[in-house]
């Protein structure tokens, strides 16, 4: 039996995954990814269940995919982050930050794998959870998407 390809978005997409040495305006075409969106503290026990369970769906829709002969290596968290007022993020508390967290999805997995994995993974017990199963259904969502990303220093 021959081994799947695994395929690897950071390789095979430098356009998205790589930075010119100067700054250069790059249009994407809108890509799929598994999202959580709120607020609060990078260190909240908010952002790490979530983070948690962005990456719970995501190993159960590789498992999906595996299972389909189509592999992959699940790309690295990103996460966009914002303020309300019209100040610097950095004078805002951190429990005011509103972020959302993205890992981007290969184009062959659907909206159904995705629903198939947040409800597999819901109802298993896995040893070590710290976060309710239920967070996995309702706040884990597939869209495909661009986002606009800026550079923005930290002074």
């Amino acid at each position: 039996m021959n081994p799947i390809a695994k395929l690897d978005l950071s390789k095979s997409d430098k356009t998205y995954y790589s930075a010119a040495r100067t700054p250069a305006l790059v249009r994407l075409d809108p890509l799929p990814y598994l999202f959580i969106v709120d607020r609060g503290a990078p260190d909240s026990l908010m952002f790490a269940n979530a983070t948690e369970a962005l990456y719970t769906v995501a190993y159960g829709v590789k498992g999906i995919c595996i299972k389909e002969n189509r592999d992959f290596t699940v790309p690295k968290l990103e996460g966009l982050w914002s303020v309300e007022s019209g100040k610097h993020a950095l004078e805002v508390p951190r429990e005011e930050w509103h972020w959302k967290l993205l890992i981007r999805m290969p184009d062959f997995v659907s909206r159904d794998i995705v629903d198939d994995a947040r409800a597999s993974n819901a109802k298993r017990d896995i040893p070590g959870r710290k976060m309710s199963p239920s967070l996995i259904v309702a706040y884990v969502f597939f869209h495909y998407t661009w986002e606009r990303r800026e550079v923005q220093p930290i002074v």
